[in-house]
């Protein structure tokens, strides 16, 4: 622990740390993503306000939590369940890259 907080301050002093996040660049934000983002929130928060007046609130939320909590859920079953066994292939479940990122 001592060593790892001499570590630190020798870095800090030196401005190792501080010299090496100002030379760093900041990413650059792709602002196709926030509109799409915006318009599928939007879209979704008409969507929830249409049906809970069409089905009531507790009907409706239990439908977006199931859906919420049922689609990652199934996907990280399958993922487990193919690093296990072998079974179903990529070409079967992962088609499109949609978990590509819970493999690694």
């Amino acid at each position: 622990m001592r060593a790892r907080l001499g570590l630190a301050a020798a870095l800090v002093s030196a401005d190792g740390l501080s010299a090496h996040a100002a030379s760093r660049e900041t990413p650059a934000i792709d602002h196709a993503y926030i509109i799409v983002g915006v318009v599928v929130l939007v879209f979704g928060a008409i969507s929830f306000w249409r049906a809970s007046n069409r089905f009531g609130l507790k009907r409706t939320l239990e439908k977006v939590l199931r859906y919420a909590l049922g689609i990652p859920l199934t996907l990280i079953a399958l993922r487990e369940l193919q690093a296990l066994t072998g079974f179903p292939s990529n070409s079967l479940i992962f088609r499109f890259g949609v978990c590509r990122s819970l493999s690694s």
